[in-house]
């Protein structure tokens, strides 16, 4: 989920390519991947089932270059 929302989506199973959104902080990505899990993933986030993000987590991937595309083909 990290990569998704650090470098975008691209693949020919979805019509329209997700773009980047590295523009936001790390904090505000752990935030949004939060509330995602919170809202949409069936577990209580920190329950144990479900780890939170935490900032370190999301800066740890940036930089790694990845492509829309790349994001895409490891989905």
């Amino acid at each position: 989920m990290i990569n998704l929302h650090l470098y975008g989506l691209d693949s020919p199973r979805w019509r329209v390519p997700m773009p980047p959104m590295d523009h936001l902080a790390d904090a505000e990505i752990a935030a949004v991947l939060n509330y995602m899990l919170a809202e949409f993933g069936g577990a209580e986030v920190g329950s144990g089932a479900t780890p939170p993000f935490f900032p370190p987590e999301v800066a740890a991937r940036r930089g790694a270059g990845l492509g829309p595309q790349e994001v895409g083909a490891q989905r």
